[in-house]
């Protein structure tokens, strides 16, 4: 009998070799979960870690045991039948490696569609494969890769010690709603709400007017203060909340060996400093003064980036995935998200036809339902249950954001999870949100001496701006000051990193008063 490539190998040789093509396949998704960034974002923890390393093994288990199984019931025979295939996977590899490259060739060849794209990765891999089941060369070179595979073994000990050294953004988020009333607190509360990625003219009709199918904004502006000409400190929430966080315009923050740092970016060469030491920054001033800090809300752990600047904070990653609204183990969801990533980023056939029939979108659409009812129900809590004078509370909803998954009331949404036509519904079951918490302050009997201020990180990530992003940056911004009843209108132009500007707002004095003491040492 004339042996394949894997004829008569033992289990544990081909299951290295299973392995190394395992890993390979999946290298373009581990290169981008090894960038510290990208790790950051997606708050890649201990069950993150495990999730994927068992994912990529059990690959690679499975399909060592069904070929050596095959192998011993065909005597071998099926080991020479499939090696051709090995170019099949070798062309998979080598695009998986870049995922986004269709995107940088999309640009000069707009006929690139992701069908096409597919296709064309197919058809390359199946015009390699053929040749190697027509000529006996091919076939040659084919056992002989599959063969050399295996002395490819290092590469699982150093992407594994990689894996398990790489900084991990471990989801210390808390309570607040749990800290409780407290009877000492001395000053105004000041409440802060963020809800993401609104722009000022989705909010605004002519004249200042808040458009109709939006009554509680409506409701809220008619006893605030609003702001037409206000600006954001970015135009994605990587830069926008960390800036208005610290009141300055900053750039993407810097992750090195020691503390996160940003760079002032409206101050050329101006060094990277950590959040404690910009002078302005909202929570440290607020500490100083002895406010309780907390922040309720999404995106980044604002706990390890900035230390000491909130007593307790409620942080959930915008990156998940779910099956139900209900909460599972935190490895079992670690391992669904990780396996809908890998599908996401695979151009192979079997993920291709998951991705058609959007089977890896609806994961990320329960989870997004999941975060915004979690994120709120938290915000409801603190509000009843721990708000108190003498408290700076920041709550930011994750909507009107993309991905579109809700109507007006809740219920899901009608349109494709990014297809632009969902945002208006999305928009009008954000204000339904924000006019809850609203209910629920008044509800506390602190509407009247509290600082309320409403606002948006960004506009819309779907529309053009003309090329620029001085129009994303325009944003809404409307602030209830203590005992206000009556609507004022202002049209001078307005950071968002410039609240103590505001009239009678008391970030100015606290940070003067902080420049007289010193913040003191900054507890992580």
């Amino acid at each position: 009998m004339e042996k394949g490539p894997q004829g008569g190998w033992p289990f544990l040789r081909r299951l290295v070799a299973c392995e190394v093509a395992a890993t390979l396949l999946c290298g373009g998704y581990i290169g981008l979960v090894l960038e510290p960034h990208n790790r950051l974002y997606m708050l890649f923890n201990r069950e993150d870690t495990a999730a994927l390393i068992l994912l990529v093994a059990a690959g690679g288990f499975l399909a060592a045991s069904l070929l050596h199984a095959l192998a011993g019931a065909t005597r071998g025979r099926s080991d020479r039948w499939l090696s051709p295939w090995f170019f099949f996977g070798i062309v998979l590899a080598a695009f998986n490696f870049r995922p986004a490259l269709r995107l940088t060739l999309v640009d000069y060849l707009p006929w690139l569609t992701g069908t096409v794209y597919y296709l064309l990765i197919w058809a390359l891999g199946g015009a390699l494969t053929v040749a190697a089941y027509r000529k006996p060369r091919w076939r040659d070179w084919a056992a002989a890769g599959w063969r050399y595979s295996v002395y490819l073994w290092p590469i699982l000990p150093i992407l594994l010690f990689n894996l398990c050294m790489a900084p991990r953004w471990e989801n210390v988020s808390g309570a607040p709603s749990r800290l409780g009333h407290r009877v000492d607190g001395k000053g105004a509360p000041v409440l802060i709400v963020i809800l993401d990625m609104i722009g000022y003219e989705d909010l605004f009709a002519d004249g200042g007017r808040v458009k109709d199918e939006l009554p509680r904004l409506g409701d809220f502006a008619k006893t605030s203060t609003v702001y037409h000409r206000a600006r954001a400190p970015g135009d994605e929430t990587g830069r926008s909340m960390p800036g208005f966080l610290l009141q300055e315009e900053v750039g993407i923050v810097e992750l090195g060996r020691g503390p996160a740092q940003w760079a002032p970016t409206n101050r050329p060469g101006a060094s990277a400093k950590t959040a404690a030491e910009f002078e302005e920054a909202l929570p440290y001033a607020f500490r100083q003064a002895g406010y309780r800090r907390v922040l309720i809300g999404y995106y980044l752990p604002f706990k390890a980036l900035m230390p000491g600047a909130f007593d307790e904070v409620f942080i959930r990653s915008y990156y998940g995935a779910a099956l139900s609204d209900q909460e599972g183990s935190p490895l079992g969801a670690a391992i669904l998200h990780q396996l809908v990533r890998l599908v996401e980023e695979s151009k192979d056939p079997v993920s291709a036809v998951a991705k058609q029939f959007q089977l890896h979108i609806r994961p990320f659409k329960q989870y997004f339902r999941n975060l915004t009812a979690e994120v709120q129900a938290e915000g409801l809590r603190h509000i009843r249950d721990s708000l108190s004078p003498g408290d700076f509370a920041v709550i930011h909803l994750p909507v009107p954001h993309q991905p579109y998954v809700f109507d007006a009331e809740g219920g899901r949404g009608q349109f494709g999870y990014l297809n632009p036509a969902g945002y208006p519904a999305q928009l009008e079951y954000a204000d339904r949100l924000f006019g809850e918490l609203m209910e629920a302050l008044r509800e506390t009997g602190m509407w009247d001496e509290s600082w309320v201020i409403v606002l948006s990180d960004h506009g819309p990530h779907f529309r053009d701006y003309n090329g620029t992003s001085a129009g994303k940056r325009h944003v809404p911004l409307m602030v209830k000051a203590p005992g206000q009843e009556i609507r004022r209108d202002v049209d001078v132009p307005i950071r968002l990193v410039d609240l103590g500007e505001l009239p009678d707002f008391p970030l100015r004095a606290l940070t003067a008063e902080a420049g007289e003491t010193g913040r003191g040492d900054v507890e992580d």
